[in-house]
């Protein structure tokens, strides 16, 4: 059975790692670019500052998201 499933579970594992990586090198690349923005429009001075900033804003971002997508489905299937 596990020469079976191996080829399958190799393949579902090499889309994952593809979509993992794109994901998360996307948000790198948001990161940077909005922290190379702020320190070259002279918003902020600081190096940790700038970093910061993209990090919050894309952390609220997802967390309206996840509300958005969450909150008509506890309304719809009810929760206890």
């Amino acid at each position: 059975m596990a020469d079976f499933l191996a080829p399958i579970i190799d393949f579902v594992a090499g889309i994952l790692e593809l979509i993992y990586r794109f994901v998360f090198g996307a948000i790198l690349w948001v990161i940077i670019f909005l922290r190379d923005l702020l320190l070259q429009t002279g918003i902020v001075d600081s190096v940790i500052t700038a970093t910061v900033i993209p990090i919050v804003v894309l952390l609220g971002i997802f967390l309206v998201l996840v509300g958005w997508i969450w909150g008509p489905i506890r309304r719809t299937y009810g929760s206890d």
